[in-house]
């Protein structure tokens, strides 16, 4: 019989009490039995979900470590990043926290894609420094695309993670609760304060030269020394229960944080981007602690994969720029004394360089079969890297060989260049590491430095220059905070042209010895600039009506002088060459003419002349390397700098190029035409060259006793 309330019990009570009785005697009871096995059977599919995320996490770690996998392990680090979320949504007992957590989620999601999405691409280095990616994606060589999270806010979710678990009356003391709380605190207070202050020194809030405190190391010491102290208190069952256990948790949350910044402060020069991945290990640290203090397997995994990943590529990048773990670890980095050098004036002016033109350094690409371009980070600050990608479709359009070296220190983060070709829809395919392209360099025609420094710096090979492109033991300044660091050997390539601003230095206030290399040409000016331009030329150059105005001219006149390349039926036997005729390609836009055409090959080499022929000179109007090769004595360079080397005589149709002249030596001479009002920059460049004669045909007069010199008259018939 059930049991009868008093009679102050509302009748409703009794009824719905009465009315369990009944369903429990009648077997419905078994509901709580079943809801019980449903809370089970839920906890296991929550494992069950934590355990696939933290594998998908690796197989996304794996993907990302090739360019052609790259797009799947990003997809596959996502998932694993909902099943991590969908893991602690369905946890046991978390349901009645399902609107605080979506609150939270939706506003801290707002405020981090609202800065993602409006940060410019120069400033991802900072963002990068202020973030981590939650699912532990970016631990791999491809780091430089985390922006999911924020490094520091990572660390400061650490220390409130630690001081919730200590404040959770629930949990009994045991000591290594207390050592988890302490160590996962430790962790994200360093993470947090050294993350905010690698952000600023990026942003330039905070001064970018190392900044080292007095007394660096003893302070250091101290800070460590009462760590382990308070620590020790800490662990104390009747201190840690005690208001002083708080106290003491938060002095040593402070002692970490310091030991945080006076970590990162003393960064200079290029270990910018190994403390941005050393930072992003510490996050991983952070939390995995994090997970241990909250007993959850997943942020353990996690943590563990980014911490272990984060410190492999920091290994790399220590090797990258000549040092080792554990002077990076010690935090004794960018504190040589070289490094306070940063900043420092340049030896040379631009006085003593090469320059070259937007129209001459297309002449060179025009004129080129292989070309490599290295990156750095000035290539970001311009924000050039969309122009940049229109020239090398060009060129590779047009059958050059086209390739990027990347340093794996360029720019302020890991993979900063990778991040700006992506964007820039480069092919992966001819993006090449350092190691990989360095012993090739050689081999190109023309290499391309794009707003770097550093890392094209012979002085970090302990060379000195000595002529085009070679150099010789004897720069002996281990002090240098660049010396020994592996450089892209840049000044190999047979020509160089430096796209800068200024003679300025680079970040570790190194003067650069390839500026005043004779292969060597510089390009001044903004660099989106300077892209613009050469992308029109190259456009003009490379469009469909320029190659049919080239065939139309052709036409009008290549079958007089086919004809007569084809008069002698006979081998000729001709005398010894005494003398060399260079013919280079004219470059100008829209220029179709060339200096001489395959009907004259037979007359010079009856006067004892040989010829070196720039591959394609006559293409433009229509004559093939063939047609002037057919009765010997003419040989074919594949660029204009070997014709510009070795040639005693040298045509041209059009004014020749800053960088044509600046290649003239001793008693060379050059012949062409051009225009003496106008060009004060070419005739300055005229007067300083050391060959001996050079012959504008444009002066001669036009009168009937000088009409057999009227080069000019005939050749525009050449061209229609």
């Amino acid at each position: 019989m059930p049991y009868r309330p008093p009679e102050r019990t509302p009748a409703v009570v009794y009824h719905v009490e009465t009315w369990a009785c009944a369903l429990r005697l009648g077997g419905v009871g078994s509901i709580d039995a079943f809801l019980e096995e449903s809370e089970k059977s839920l906890a296991t599919h929550v494992g069950l979900f934590s355990l696939t995320s933290a594998v998908m996490f690796i197989g996304s770690i794996k993907g990302l470590n090739k360019h052609s996998t790259a797009r799947e392990g990003n997809y596959m680090g996502m998932v694993a990043t909902a099943l991590g979320i969908l893991s602690v949504l369905l946890s046991p007992g978390f349901h009645s926290a399902h609107i605080r957590f979506f609150l939270t989620f939706l506003a801290a999601g707002g405020v981090g894609y609202g800065i993602a999405s409006t940060v410019k691409m120069e400033d991802m280095p900072q963002l990068a420094a202020w973030q981590k990616e939650s699912d532990s994606v970016q631990g791999s060589s491809l780091v430089a695309t985390q922006v999911a999270g924020f490094h520091s806010f990572v660390g400061l979710a650490a220390v409130f993670a630690g001081f919730a678990s200590y404040c959770n009356v629930a949990n009994p003391y045991t000591v290594m609760k207390a050592l988890e709380t302490v160590v996962g605190i430790a962790i994200g207070s360093l993470t947090f304060t050294g993350s905010v202050v690698a952000a600023g020194k990026l942003h330039e809030m905070i001064p970018g030269k190392p900044i080292i405190l007095p007394q660096r190391w003893l302070l250091n010491g101290g800070a460590l020394a009462g760590s382990v102290v308070l620590t020790a208190l800490f662990l104390n069952p009747a201190t840690y229960a005690s208001h002083a256990g708080a106290a003491l948790l938060l002095g040593n949350t402070a002692l970490w944080g310091f030991l945080g910044v006076n970590m990162v402060l003393p960064i200079g020069g290029a270990d910018m981007p190994v403390v941005v991945s050393l930072l992003n290990a510490f996050s991983g640290l952070a939390t995995s602690a994090a997970g241990f203090m909250l007993s959850n397997d997943l942020l353990t995994i996690s943590g563990a994969l980014i911490a272990s990943s984060g410190t492999l590529l920091s290994d790399i990048m220590c090797r990258g720029i000549n040092r080792s773990m554990y002077n990076v670890l010690l935090g004794g980095f960018g504190t040589d004394s070289s490094s306070n050098a940063a900043g420092a004036a340049p030896t040379g002016g631009r006085e003593n360089v090469s320059e070259v033109s937007a129209v001459g350094f297309v002449g060179m690409l025009f004129g080129a079969k292989k070309v490599v371009i290295v990156p750095g980070y000035g290539l970001a600050v311009a924000r050039c890297q969309q122009k940049l990608a229109e020239i090398v479709a060009m060129l590779r359009k047009h059958n050059v060989t086209v390739h990027f070296a990347i340093h794996p220190v360029a720019g302020r983060m890991p993979g900063h260049m990778n991040v700006l070709l992506a964007e820039a829809d480069v092919p992966y395919d001819i993006v090449k590491e350092m190691d990989e392209i360095n012993a090739e360099l050689p081999t190109y025609d023309v290499g391309i430095v794009v707003g770097a420094n550093d890392i094209v710096n012979p002085a970090t090979q302990d060379l000195m220059p000595i002529g085009s492109g070679h150099f010789k033991s004897g720069q002996d300044d281990p002090s240098s905070p660049i010396y020994g660091m592996p450089a892209i050997e840049i000044w190999k390539c047979k020509q160089c042209v430096v796209l800068k601003r200024s003679m300025g230095t680079g970040y570790s206030g190194v003067d650069n010895p390839l500026f005043y290399l004779s292969n060597v040409k510089m390009l001044f000016g903004d660099a989106k600039q300077s892209m613009d331009n050469i992308s029109s030329c190259l456009e003009e150059l490379f469009s469909q009506d320029s190659q049919d105005r080239f065939t139309a001219a052709a036409g009008a006149s290549s079958s007089g002088d086919q004809h007569d390349t084809t008069q002698g039926v006979e081998p000729e036997v001709f005398p010894e060459a005494v003398r060399v005729i260079g013919i280079v390609r004219e470059r100008l836009p829209g220029e179709a003419r060339v200096s001489f055409a395959p009907s004259a090959v037979v007359k010079l080499r009856r006067m004892g002349f040989s010829i070196l022929l720039e591959a394609g000179s006559g293409t433009a109007a229509g004559f093939t390397d063939e047609e002037y090769t057919r009765h010997g004595g003419v040989q074919v360079a594949e660029s204009s700098v070997e014709v510009l080397k070795q040639a005693d005589i040298i045509f041209k149709v059009t004014e020749p190029l800053l960088d044509e002249v600046q290649m003239l030596q001793g008693t060379q001479t050059m012949v062409g035409f051009w225009n003496m009002y106008g060009t004060q920059e070419l005739l300055a460049a005229l007067a300083q060259t050391s060959a001996s004669v050079l012959r504008n045909l444009a002066l001669v007069p036009r009168v009937s006793r000088a009409q057999k010199l009227d080069a000019l008259t005939s050749m525009a018939n050449i061209a229609g």
